[in-house]
């Protein structure tokens, strides 16, 4: 029941975020395409990108996290939210930046989000070290955050299944 109505809940606010869209879109003078690789998809309207110039800054980032030494927990360390940290992703081992979303739960984890692809995750405190190195704090979030306009939503019939 709770879940069917966090659904229909979180269908009108997409629906309301949508109209609203189209009510403040103003036509671009501007029509030069951009290269852009999406990174997440959130849903059918709300999507996370990079932009080509993002590449360069990404392998930057690669790099200097590569050159520290991540291997050992730093003694001491609580994240707090809205801390930058590095963050051990689950699905590949990495390392990347990761903004603290949520201090920890009762599960003991953290709720991380990859600052420069936009994707989230609930992670232990293992997998976080402080991000104390100044370029990398520097460098801006490369997931820019976009929403598409003029996107409606699946028909009745098919929402549950265009949902999963």
């Amino acid at each position: 029941k709770d879940n069917k109505n966090g659904k229909k809940e979180k269908n009108a606010e997409r629906e309301s975020r949508n109209s609203r869209n189209r009510d403040s879109l103003v036509a671009s003078k501007n029509r030069s395409p951009i290269n852009v690789r999406v990174t997440e998809v959130v849903d059918a309207t709300h999507v996370y990108l990079q932009t080509s110039s993002s590449s360069k800054v990404i392998e930057e980032i690669e790099e200097v996290i590569s050159s520290l030494d991540l291997t050992n927990p730093v003694h001491g360390y609580e994240p707090r939210s809205g801390d930058i940290a590095l963050c051990q992703f689950s699905l590949d081992g990495n390392w990347y930046r990761a903004k603290i979303q949520q201090g920890v739960d009762s599960k003991g984890c953290y709720s991380v989000f990859y600052m420069d692809y936009g994707n989230s995750e609930k992670v232990k405190a293992e997998s976080l070290r402080p991000c104390t190195d100044k370029k990398l704090v520097g460098f801006p979030e490369q997931a820019k955050e976009a929403f598409l306009a003029f996107v409606d939503t699946a028909p009745k019939q098919y929402k549950t299944f265009a949902e999963d």
